[in-house]
This record gives structure tokens, C-alpha cells and sequence, in this order.
């Protein structure tokens, strides 16, 4: 089973995110914490990570520079999400997959899959 950790500081799109996940077969965990995430991670390595842009700490761009910066995360495919219309800088873009937030679940799943394989 794919272990997936998602950080976004509106928890409850988290935790809802996590038992669609679960639904779909995967291993979710939502953390509203970046920090907490981060230090769960290197505890149990996700195959996965889907962290929310605008997070006021740490901002997830933030998030993806510390598990770069770590030798046993740093492979660990990253979805960004926002619902920003223009995401952070993309000169320095260090995640796999960019989804503008409100997403639909079907487009998430088969990005999520695609990540994972």
C-alpha cells in the first residue's frame, strides 16, 4: 500500500483529502504543520507528499526546499496545490505535479497515480 502525506493548513481539506485517499486504496495522513510533517516523514518515508502552497508556517515552497534538502526525502515526488491564481515562483519549481485548487478528484487520482508509478 503507497503511503501518501499531505500538509495543508486547512485541515479539513486535509483529513477529507486523506479518506478519499484511503477509499482509493492508499495509506493518507494530513498534517495542518509542515514542520510536523516533515519530522513524521523522516520517521516512515510516503511515496508520496501533496503540499498546499499558501501555508502561513511554513509556506509550502518552504516545505519542498527542507525535503530537497534532506538525503532520505529528496526523491519523494511532490504535488503542489494551491488556490492561488498564480503560484509561487516557477524559476526555482522543485515539484513534480502543480494543481490548481478546486480540483476535480478524478484528475487528482489519475495525477496521483501517475506520480506513483
Amino acid at each position: 500500500m503507497k503511503n501518501i502525506i499531505i500538509i495543508d493548513d486547512e485541515i479539513d481539506i486535509g483529513e477529507s483529502l486523506a479518506t478519499v485517499l484511503e477509499t482509493e486504496g492508499y495509506n493518507a495522513q494530513a498534517f495542518a504543520n509542515g514542520y510536523v510533517g516533515i519530522e513524521k516523514m523522516k520517521l516512515n518515508k510516503p511515496d508520496l507528499v501533496i503540499v498546499d502552497v499558501m501555508m502561513p508556517k511554513p509556506k509550502g515552497v518552504e516545505v519542498v526546499r527542507l525535503l530537497k534538502e534532506d538525503q532520505t526525502l529528496k526523491n519523494v515526488p511532490i504535488m503542489m496545490m494551491s488556490a492561488s491564481k498564480e503560484p509561487e515562483p516557477l524559476s526555482d519549481q522543485k515539484w513534480d505535479v502543480f494543481v490548481r485548487k478546486p480540483f476535480e478528484m478524478e484528475e487528482l487520482l489519475e495525477s496521483i497515480q501517475k506520480l506513483l508509478v
